[in-house]
Formats: structure tokens, C-alpha cells, sequence
């Protein structure tokens, strides 16, 4: 993020406000989804339940919207999808999280990097909080120091 996507996205808010289009946003997000070749439902922490048993559904699907530190994330899980990629069609589980903001009148270009960058932060917690640990091990993170 920081070496990779950030810099970028800070010269295009530059170039944007240079061209004097965009005066204010309403809404400044960040979204990921994210594709699982496994049912993500048995690596995750959530727990859905019908008559207090597990959830033994073929397909299946959750949205939630959470109240994180600074912003909102809405987060939308499901299983058995089936994603067209470059390799061709594949079937497994989607997590789709949006982590936003939103201002009913409007916010300016001071402070926007540095809010879209708490933003990404608050939005990678929120995602890495729904893993189970042994599961988010397989993915071998890698942190920023």
C-alpha cells in the first residue's frame, strides 16, 4: 500500500484537484474483495446458525454494516461463487469489504490522503479481524514495520 498503491492515489487526488472538476467528495472509501478457492465461512470467525446448529447451506451469503474507530465498513461474504479470471471460470467464496465515509456537506481536498490512508488501515484490520489466526498464517502476511 504505502510503496506500491498510496503514491499513486496521492498523485491522482494532485492531478484531480489541479484540474478544479471536483470541488468535494461526499463519500471516500476504500474497497477490497477478496477470492477463496476454499468455503471461507470454515476460516473465518463468524458464525452463522440455524436452530443453534451450523449453517449446512450449499450456497450462502452475509452483509453486515459494522461502526469500526473513524468509519463504517460493510462486509459481504459468500461462498460457492463462481469468478471469471484470466485462468478461466473458478468456484470458491468471496469476502467483499468497503470500509467508507460519508459527508453531507461535502469534504475538500485538505487532510484527503491521510484520511483514505486511516481508511485502508481501519479496512485492513477490519478484514484481518474476520480470519481465523491458523487460517491468516496459510496466507503468510507480511506487515509493515
Amino acid at each position: 500500500w504505502k510503496e506500491a498503491y498510496f503514491p499513486e492515489l496521492q498523485e491522482l487526488l494532485d492531478n484531480v484537484e489541479k484540474a478544479g472538476i471536483v470541488k468535494h467528495f461526499s463519500r471516500v472509501g476504500v474497497r477490497y474483495i477478496d477470492f477463496f478457492e476454499s468455503d471461507i465461512y470454515e476460516c473465518t470467525n463468524l458464525s452463522i446458525r440455524l436452530n443453534n446448529e451450523p449453517l449446512d447451506a450449499i450456497e450462502s451469503s452475509f452483509s453486515a454494516v459494522f461502526k469500526l474507530y473513524e468509519f463504517q465498513a460493510r462486509v459481504q461474504v459468500a461462498n460457492n461463487v463462481t469468478v471469471n479470471t484470466k485462468d478461466g471460470q473458478k468456484t470458491g467464496s468471496l469476502i467483499d469489504t468497503d470500509t467508507y465515509k460519508e459527508y453531507q456537506e461535502g469534504l475538500d481536498f485538505d487532510g484527503l490522503s491521510a484520511l483514505i490512508d486511516r481508511c485502508h488501515e481501519e479496512s485492513a484490520d477490519f478484514f484481518f479481524s474476520l480470519l481465523k489466526k491458523d487460517f491468516l498464517e496459510t496466507l503468510n502476511p507480511e506487515y509493515a514495520s
